[in-house]
């Protein structure tokens, strides 16, 4: 299976026995829900503030904020990572529908194993927000800050 895996991806990890992989991408992925969320509220937050998003990125990005979400993926357009999908109006890399899928069954599997999951729940009220409410699962997850940014109600 080695060489198949290799053909897809540059990293190969070994996560375990049958079905540790499948689990090592829904935590992965409940962590990352939130962690956008918080990047996307700090940029929110200094727009309100009249900061420059550059300049937040530029002091963040190598500060203890530093993470994936805000350097590799930012939520707002040109700053940092010219891949990120903010700059081609949120077109998908990961949809946000996909993100809520993801985080239904991460904490349908927290709720059997009893591991409490409280920013994930809040995650997924957002992320169900933007999916069904206002519209948005197929734009990618990072564009949760137009919820944020845009003062949607019942958040």
């Amino acid at each position: 299976a080695k060489p198949i895996l290799e053909a897809m991806g540059e990293r190969i990890f070994y996560a375990g026995e049958k079905g540790a992989g499948a689990s090592v991408k829904l935590c992965n992925n409940l962590m990352l829900a939130s962690q956008m969320i918080a990047v996307a509220e700090g940029f929110a937050l200094a727009k309100k503030l009249h900061l420059d998003a550059a300049s937040l990125y530029e002091i963040a990005s190598n500060s203890t904020a530093k993470s994936w979400s805000l350097n590799e993926y930012p939520p707002v357009p040109d700053v940092g990572s010219c891949t990120s999908p903010a700059n081609s109006k949120f077109e998908p890399g990961f949809s946000a529908s996909l993100m809520l899928k993801d985080l239904s069954i991460a904490r349908q599997v927290a709720i059997n194993v009893d591991s409490p999951t409280p920013l994930a729940d809040k995650s997924a009220y957002l992320y169900d927000y933007m999916v069904h409410r206002a519209d948005l699962g197929q734009l990618d997850f990072s564009a949760i800050i137009q919820l944020i940014q845009n003062n949607y109600p019942d958040l």
